[in-house]
C-alpha cells in the first residue's frame, strides 16, 4: 500500500514519543511498515531500545479481549433452562472461547440416591467491568481515585427441584431397574 508524506512524517512522529505499537494504532499503518521507515533514515543511528513485552505479543490487545469477554459474557449462553426447571448444560466442546471464558467452575453434588445438584460460578463480571472501564484508552472511569464496590455471585441449579415425589421414585425406578 503506498503511504502519503503526511502519513509517514506522523508515523514516525508518534513512534519516536509514544512508541512503534500506539503508532501503528492510532495511524493504521502497520508496525512493521514504521519500523522501516525509522531504520531507514539516512544518518539516523538505530535505537537500541529493547521492545517491550506488550508491543510483541500484543498483550494489551489480548489481555483487553480476554477482560471483555468476562465482562460481556452471559451466562444462558452456557446453560439452558425451561420454564419446568429443567437445566441443560452446553457441551464443553461446543463452547466458544469466550463462553468458556465466562465459567470459573461447575460443580455436581449427589446427595442420597436421587438429588443432584449443579453449580456453576462465572468469571467476576464486575471486576471485568471495572478493569475494563478504567482501561486508560477506554476511560470510563478514572484510574485512580474510583470506588466501585464488587459483589461475585454464584448461581445454583438444582435438577430435581422442580420434580415431584412421583416423578422422583420413577427416576429412581429407572435407574435401579
Amino acid at each position: 500500500m503506498a503511504y502519503t508524506d503526511e502519513q509517514r512524517v506522523e508515523a514516525l512522529a508518534i513512534a519516536a514519543v509514544e512508541g512503534l505499537h500506539e503508532a501503528a494504532r492510532r495511524t493504521g499503518v502497520p508496525r512493521s511498515t514504521i519500523r522501516l521507515w525509522r531504520d531507514s533514515i539516512p544518518g539516523a543511528k538505530p535505537v537500541a531500545q529493547p521492545v517491550p513485552l506488550a508491543e510483541r505479543y500484543d498483550l494489551v490487545e489480548r489481555v483487553q479481549a480476554e477482560i471483555e469477554r468476562i465482562a460481556f459474557g452471559n451466562l444462558s449462553d452456557v446453560v439452558q433452562w425451561d420454564a419446568d426447571g429443567a437445566v441443560t448444560l452446553v457441551p464443553s466442546a461446543e463452547l466458544s472461547p469466550g463462553q468458556a471464558a465466562l465459567i470459573s467452575e461447575i460443580r455436581v453434588t449427589r446427595t442420597g440416591t436421587v438429588s443432584e445438584s449443579v453449580t456453576i460460578k462465572t468469571r467476576d463480571k464486575l471486576a471485568a467491568l471495572k478493569t475494563l472501564a478504567q482501561m486508560p484508552h477506554v476511560g470510563l472511569l478514572p484510574t485512580a481515585g474510583a470506588q466501585v464496590t464488587i459483589d461475585a455471585r454464584q448461581q445454583s441449579v438444582n435438577v430435581y427441584d422442580q420434580l415431584s415425589a412421583e416423578e422422583l421414585r420413577q427416576l429412581v425406578a429407572l435407574r435401579d431397574g
